[in-house]
């Protein structure tokens, strides 16, 4: 056989019900060209016109019969960017109540020929049929009877009943391209007597273009499990998604049927014979371990309640090794475990003594003095009254709680001291006794929930009294558990499927709980189910990491969900000695590289995230252990030497990485998806450019296209400002009041905006870039002298700019920045604005061609030259605050009732540049260098402009 490069795209209908297994058949294509993906169908229904599509007799019935409107109704099938080899077959049924009414058609959709128009394949009309291959009526035979469509080329033919009916070829002018769908449309008049009319499709037949190699299944009657989160009886997975997976096969015909699985890439052929009624499961592995991205596809998913429901996910997966236990599998291994060893392991407690031990060999000083710092923090905590709920709880409250469980768990189950224990008991018994834990705002319950779920296992072996510990048990169940699994059975959009750190989090938390309640044997079904799930959700999210390894919220809400997602790690190990692959997804393994490529002095703050030193975190042992690449620990090893730890450092603590190499570590960072990009000199200077061309419109988004932050001699010269007040009204709201406040706005960014019209004394709602503009990194240069990027930000200022380029450079000898804008005005005028975000103190110079920064760096005063170079522009000095013309959501009613306003920002000043400019070519020139290198401007002007 040849190399297999054309594939083929089976639909796969499939059923999980208990006790029973149910076919269902649909129309199948063979694709004839390359492709990444194996292609499957999907269904839609449009239940407004009446149509109701369910399972009959193990059929897929599309029925016209239910009168809800007036007019046609339509059912279809439909899969986008399906490419069409020479050859495909449609094989189904149709049923008329009355054939003298029977007014329709079966359409074929080609998107890419004609994305309005229907190829009508055949026509019903007063008990006659038309084909597309002649002109000629046929009379309908029956009421019901099968019907058959077959292309091979341009050659179609038509049968009914198994006869040949009808024959001919296409026309010149129509072409199988692309995107076809197929359709079925009944006029209205078919259902005036209630008569039920439908199609059904029955039996899987395949087809394979003659001029390509495949495999194919004729009549193959089977259905695969798949790994659905809403599906939570069997163990199932896509057999595509993973390095290595298990899929159930279910043989529901008479006769021995062979089942056959392709690997797409390596010609590696599965194969199963399989038994009438046999059921059998297949382990399939990838003959080259190679690791490729794979899109998630489209299923039916037949319920027990007789009806077909459509499975769109949301998310795209990468083949990434990851495999979920099923339920039952679940309830065993929670059965199995052993409560008291899910925080921390005897091992792991054995280890951690020996490197405190100083008359050991083993003693090791730089984890001395990390233990001390949480035993001097945990000592502190102690006289503390436990947190208080409060009139809600909140998630800070509810994060101290979780924050002061798992150090106390550390601190006793490496000392013994009961002190500590007595303290987790007293914070959990408290924190039983709230009303509730918050659910409404389920970020607040997973935070006591990873705090209960901790102390529950801490404290298994120490609690004496039986009634005490069985409270804490139904606390975590009634106020944790029990809500999940309402928000899990009943698929409300919640956090439970989100794409954003809400999953990760609250999933984690779930999943944390299940393993203490499971192993104690408390609520064992639940926990099973609630952790099977819980697992399957963290998937959606942690899929959208970048190749690159960042997050597309921010490295604030990344650093958030991830200290979660580490520690569920860490307690599915203790468990099991895996977390199931998740500690191996590619991506999340490049984590660290985004981490890195977002610190300068500061993090990089930009869209919703706060504006934080960038230090270090324990999230780089954990990453540095998983990559093998101590790089990354050596660099927070030598961050703790001066500053305080947490006990994930003690929890995540290796030797090994004082080997670590931080000079191996990149300099400058790109992320081809998220078109984010940063340079820096070196770790010791930290001299450091950040910015970013990617989506105005994702969660927690900005308008701050082609803005950008800039650090020197360790402080931040120009800034992003961050985050303001989640509590005012509107703020998360993207179709609106979003744009309102002023630090969402390009305005509050170091962004360039334009003022197009005059000023008439009310202020513009409107946003001032493109809400869901998204722009691209045109060019990357990256050296160990001079490196810079290009962005064609376009996108976001469609309204008055033909075309807006930006370019950034970073001089790592001399520590200077430029920025280069070019834009083509298309407005007859406007007034353009040039914003740069400082904290730093300015004075205007040469004539206000020029501006000194001056900040006060750790007692020392370190100034910033800024130089415009061209232009007809000068510098001005303006507050950190909204244009007169700008919207003012202080005035908003409900801010004005609850007392709030947007943030002064008081702390900053803008360097600014304001231009009145006319239609046509604009460009503008601004460069940044120490003032002690101010000497060398010229030089580097010179410099940046050859690379540009």
């Amino acid at each position: 056989m040849k190399t297999l490069k054309k594939l083929m795209a089976i639909a796969v209908m499939f059923s999980i019900l208990t006790g029973t297994f149910v076919t269902a058949n649909a129309l199948s294509l063979i694709t004839g060209n390359e492709s990444e993906n194996v292609e499957y169908f999907k269904l839609h229904q449009s239940a407004e016109n009446g149509n109701i599509i369910k399972n009959e007799d193990g059929k897929l019935v599309f029925d016209f019969a239910a009168k809800s409107s007036e007019g046609v109704r339509t059912s279809y099938i439909e899969r986008q960017n399906l490419m069409i080899g020479e050859s495909f077959c449609f094989d189904a049924f149709v049923r008329f109540g009355d054939i003298s009414k029977a007014k329709g058609a079966i359409l074929f959709r080609n998107y890419y020929v004609d994305t309005n128009k229907y190829y009508y394949m055949i026509t019903f009309d007063s008990g006659k049929m038309k084909f597309a291959a002649d002109s000629k009526d046929y009379d309908i035979p029956n009421d019901e009877f099968r019907i058959k469509i077959v292309v091979n080329g341009n050659a179609i033919t038509f049968e009914v009943d198994g006869q040949r009916v009808s024959a001919g070829s296409f026309s010149s002018s129509f072409s199988l391209e692309p995107n076809v769908a197929f359709r079925a449309e009944f006029d209205d008049s078919l259902c005036s007597g209630g008569e039920s009319h439908f199609i059904h499709m029955d039996n899987i037949k395949l087809m394979i273009d003659e001029n390509s190699d495949g495999i194919c299944a004729d009549d193959a009657e089977f259905y695969v499990d798949y790994g659905r989160e809403r599906i939570r009886e069997e163990l199932v997975l896509d057999p595509f998604e993973s390095l290595t997976a298990k899929i159930r096969v279910a043989n529901l015909s008479n006769e021995s049927k062979a089942v056959m699985f392709v690997d797409r890439e390596n010609i590696a052929i599965n194969k199963a014979l399989l038994s009438p009624g046999e059921v059998k499961t297949l382990s399939l592995v990838r003959s080259d371990g190679s690791v490729t991205a794979n899109n998630r596809k489209d299923y039916l998913l037949w319920t027990d309640d007789g009806t077909i429901t459509p499975l769109k996910p949301k998310q795209t997966i990468a083949n990434d090794g990851v495999v979920i236990p099923a339920i039952a599998e679940c309830r065993q291994m929670l059965a199995d475990l052993e409560s008291g060893n899910l925080w921390l392991t005897d091992e792991h407690i054995a280890q951690m003594k020996s490197w405190l031990d100083s008359d050991s060999d083993t003693y090791d000083e730089a984890f001395d003095k990390i233990w001390q710092d949480i035993v001097d923090e945990g000592e502190s905590l102690l006289e503390e009254a436990p947190i208080d709920y409060g009139t809600a709880l909140g998630v800070q409250p509810a994060g101290k709680i979780y924050y002061r469980i798992a150090l106390w768990s550390t601190l006793y189950r490496v000392t013994q001291d009961e002190r500590y224990a007595e303290r987790i008991c007293e914070e959990m018994e408290n924190a039983a006794a709230f009303p509730d834990w918050h659910d409404e705002h389920f970020l607040d319950t997973a935070a006591v929930l990873c705090g209960m779920a901790i102390g529950y296992d801490t404290l298994n072996t120490y609690l004496e009294d039986v009634q005490t510990k069985s409270s804490m048990a139904d606390a975590i169940y009634k106020m944790g558990l029990s809500p999940a699994l309402e928000i899990y059975r009943t698929g409300t959009d919640t956090w439970d499927t989100r794409e954003t750190n809400w999953n990760v989090i609250c999933n984690s938390a779930v999943a944390m709980a299940t393993l203490s309640l499971g192993a104690d044997d408390s609520y064992p079904d639940e926990c099973a189910e609630a952790l099977n799930t819980a697992m399957r959700n963290l998937r959606i999210a942690l899929s959208k990491f970048t190749v690159s390894g960042s997050w597309y919220e921010g490295v604030s809400y990344a650093g958030y969900m991830m200290t979660y997602a580490i520690d569920l790690f860490g307690m599915l190990t203790n468990a099991f000695a895996t977390s199931f692959g998740y500690d191996r997804m590619p991506n999340l393994l490049n984590y660290g590289d985004s981490i890195i490529a977002q610190c300068g002095v500061y993090s990089y703050n930009h869209d919703d995230c706060e504006r934080e030193e960038a230090g270090s975190s324990p999230r780089f042992l954990w990453l540095a252990k998983k990559n093998g690449d101590y790089a990354l620990g050596r660099l927070h090893l030598d961050y703790l030497a001066e500053n305080s730890a947490t006990f994930r450092d003690v929890i995540l603590y290796d030797p090994v990485f004082k080997t670590g190499d931080i000079s191996a570590i990149k300099n400058d960072f790109y992320d081809a998806e998220l078109k984010m990009v940063s340079f820096r000199d070196n770790f010791e200077n930290n001299t450091y450019l950040a910015f970013n061309a990617g989506s105005n419109l994702s969660s927690h988004s900005h308008l701050d296209m082609g803005s950008f932050v800039y650090d020197w001699g360790g402080a931040r010269w120009f800034e992003d400002l961050g985050i303001d007040n989640y509590d005012l009204w509107h703020y998360l709201d993207y179709n609106a009041y979003k744009w309102y406040y002023y630090r969402n706005r390009a305005e509050g960014h170091n962004c360039v905006v334009f003022d197009t019209c005059r000023f008439d004394g009310t202020p513009a709602t409107a946003p001032d870039q493109v809400v869901d503009a998204v722009g691209e990194i045109t060019q990357f240069h990256s050296s160990d002298d001079i490196s810079y990027a290009v962005m064609d930000i376009s996108s976001a200022y469609e309204s008055e700019c033909s075309a807006f380029e930006r370019s950034l450079f970073l001089d790592k000898e001399s520590g200077a920045m430029a920025v280069r804008d070019n834009y083509e005005l298309t407005s007859d005028s406007a007034t353009a604005y040039w914003f740069a975000h400082t904290q730093a103190d300015i004075e205007l110079a040469d004539d206000g061609n020029a501006a000194v920064l001056t900040q006060n760096v750790n007692g020392v005063e370190k100034k910033l030259y800024v130089k415009m170079v061209g232009g007809d522009g000068k510098f001005i000095s303006m507050d950190a605050l909204p244009l007169v013309s700008s919207p003012n959501p202080d005035t908003l009613a409900d801010n004005v009732a609850a007392g709030l306003t947007q943030s002064k920002n008081t702390d900053f000043k803008k360097l600014a540049v304001k231009i009145d400019i006319t239609k046509g070519s604009h460009g503008l020139f601004v460069l940044a260098i120490p003032y002690e290198n101010k000497e060398q401007l010229d030089d580097i002007i010179e410099r940046f402009i050859s690379f540009h």
